[in-house]
This record gives C-alpha cells, sequence and structure tokens, in this order.
C-alpha cells in the first residue's frame, strides 16, 4: 500500500508541468511624471490630489500626462468668489438672504483639502501644466490680493448674515 501511495504522488508530480514564460504574470509600467514643488504655498491638497489623477490619466493614455495643480487652485478659488459675489447680490436685490436662496457658507482660504481639487476636477474638468502652469514666482503677490480681496466680501457678507444687520 505504501508504494502505490508513493507511485501515485510520484506520477502526479511527474505530470506536473512547469508553468511556461506566457503564464507568468506580466510586468505593467505605468507612466509617471516628476513630483511637483509646491514651494512655500498651502496648495498641498491641490498638487497630492493632481499628482493622483496624474497617475489615472498616465495610466488611461499609456503616457505620461502632466496636470495643472495651479487650475484646481484656481478653479476653487473662482467658484468661492462666485458664491461670495451672489450672496452680495442676493442681499441687494431681496434685502435679506433667505433660507432657500441662501448660498452654502464659503470660507476662502490658499489651503484646501484632497477632496477640494477633486471636485473641482469634477466640476470644471483638468488642463494640461503646459495649458495653465500658474505664476510661480507670482503666487505669494496673487494670494495676497485674493485674500484681500475674499476677506473683504467675508466681511460684508457676514455683517449680511448678522440677524442684527441692516
Amino acid at each position: 500500500m505504501r508504494h502505490a501511495l508513493f507511485l501515485v504522488l510520484g506520477l502526479a508530480f511527474a505530470f506536473c508541468a512547469a508553468p511556461s514564460a506566457s503564464a507568468a504574470p506580466r510586468e505593467i509600467v505605468i507612466p509617471t511624471t516628476p513630483p511637483t514643488d509646491q514651494a512655500d504655498t498651502l496648495q498641498c491638497w491641490a498638487v497630492s490630489a493632481t499628482a493622483r489623477l496624474d497617475v489615472e490619466a498616465s495610466r488611461a493614455a499609456g503616457a505620461p500626462v502632466k496636470l495643472s495643480a495651479k487650475y484646481a487652485v484656481y478653479a476653487k478659488t473662482r467658484a468661492e468668489v462666485v458664491a461670495l459675489v451672489l450672496a452680495r447680490k442676493l442681499k441687494l436685490a431681496y434685502g435679506q438672504l433667505c433660507e432657500t436662496c441662501k448660498p452654502e457658507p464659503v470660507y476662502y482660504e490658499q489651503g484646501g483639502i484632497y477632496p477640494d481639487a477633486v471636485q473641482a476636477a469634477k466640476r470644471y474638468g483638468v488642463v494640461p501644466e503646459e495649458a495653465y502652469p500658474g505664476f510661480p514666482e507670482k503666487d505669494e503677490e496673487l494670494f495676497r490680493s485674493l485674500n484681500r480681496l475674499l476677506g473683504g466680501y467675508a466681511e460684508h457678507r457676514e455683517r449680511l448674515e448678522r440677524p442684527d444687520a441692516e
């Protein structure tokens, strides 16, 4: 009995074929782009989300694709400005903001979070880095002026939303 068991096991191993080269897992290479330097800006949220979108776009295209992180910042900022201006116009037109026409609260900051960039890509699309590189040498000046502008709108909006505001 023992010999029969060894014979069966021996034959089973003898007929097991070694894996062929075609059955081996193939190597998949996803094209990548070099990392983006965010410098001293607070745009890590846009840079990290755009890097993830770069990888997905590169994988789909089969070639390296570099998307603009600055465009995500621009799209988010533009949406915030529009919401602030809309709130001001509604207040001027109707005297007060009704609950149904009141826009969601918008707080502008240079920073953001990962989903902000993904949401901007979903709503406004993406563009290549070459098409919208931003202005790295002017970023600090640009954000100072945006903070002044939007800070004024935000203060005005807070006054509009206070119950004791006239």
